[in-house]
């Protein structure tokens, strides 16, 4: 056994060298790391420019932050940014580029606004997942939000414009009025005037003013300027019965087809007449919007 540890650990002199020097080596890399202090990595302060200096800034790296415990994208890297006063609520994705912020916040931003989000203080840019308190500092003191003009204040005779007088509201049929006609009421919008021409096609029909209100984003307010210039005039065409039409009789409502028309006339001469308008839903391919627009042309009797 000593004769086996003997010529396991026995070197020769350049063996014996390699070792020594080594050794010396891992001593020096242990000792040299105490003769340097360590350098603590500050961020830079930007210093904001005037809105009428074309100067840019050029954002050194920082360090990566956590906000709510998560690692966040470190802030601007080697990019040039300028500053001027910009309202967070129009500007585009070139703009906030030119402001120094990163596309994934930039795309962040474009998502909250397309959502419904909406800047209504300087503050609310920090709402922003992404948004370092950093960025938002620099930002700030150049964001100026337009403020909205209220709908009372827009329609307002006060109000001096360029535009050609309005014509004087008249009323207007409910059923038969078109986009322009709807227009032309107070309070009223293209895009509001398009929905209730909209929705008054999808339904076949007001049958009583009030269901009007029912279009998406007409408030109670613009319901109340209105309705003293809506009337529902009487259907002027005979109602077709459903139980004694011929097939050609019951294609002239222009909600229903051929092909329901001919359902209709079948499933009555296999089972007998409708007792009620309702009965048509034994009819399997009729839906319920197709019959709600069908009910105020025909009867039963």
């Amino acid at each position: 056994m000593y004769q086996f540890f003997k010529e396991y650990f026995r070197f020769n002199s350049r063996e014996r060298v390699a070792v020594v020097l080594l050794i010396c080596l891992m001593g020096v890399f242990w000792v040299l790391p105490s003769y340097y202090q360590k350098e603590q990595l500050k961020p830079i302060s930007l210093e904001n420019s005037h809105v009428n200096n074309a100067q840019t800034l050029k954002i050194d790296s920082f360090s990566a932050v956590k906000t709510n415990q998560q690692a966040v994208e470190p802030v601007n890297t080697n990019i040039k940014a300028s500053l001027f006063y910009f309202d967070p609520n129009k500007i585009d994705a070139s703009g906030w580029e030119k402001l120094g912020l990163r596309k994934k916040l930039i795309q962040t931003i474009l998502n909250y606004r397309s959502k419904g989000g909406k800047f209504r203080q300087p503050a609310d840019l920090l709402k922003i997942w992404g948004m370092q308190q950093i960025e938002a500092n620099r930002l700030i003191p150049y964001v100026n939000i337009e403020k909205d003009v209220p709908i009372e204040q827009k329609h307002s005779p006060t109000v001096i414009t360029n535009q050609k007088p309005v014509a004087e509201p008249k009323i207007i049929d409910v059923n038969t009025a078109t986009i322009a006609d709807w227009q032309i009421l107070p309070g009223m919008t293209m895009p509001l005037a398009a929905r209730i021409v909209h929705f008054r096609d999808k339904i076949g029909g007001f049958k009583r003013l009030d269901q009007v209100k029912k279009t998406y984003g007409l408030s109670d307010s613009v319901f109340q300027l209105i309705s003293p210039f809506l009337q529902i005039a009487k259907v002027a065409d005979p109602l077709i019965n459903i139980n004694t039409a011929s097939i050609a009789i019951l294609q002239q409502c222009k909600f229903i087809s051929a092909e329901i028309a001919k359902a209709i006339v079948v499933y009555r001469n296999a089972y007998g007449p409708f007792k009620e308008v309702d009965d048509l839903k034994k009819i399997i391919f009729i839906t319920n919007e197709q019959l709600e627009k069908m009910k105020p042309f025909i009867v039963t009797q």
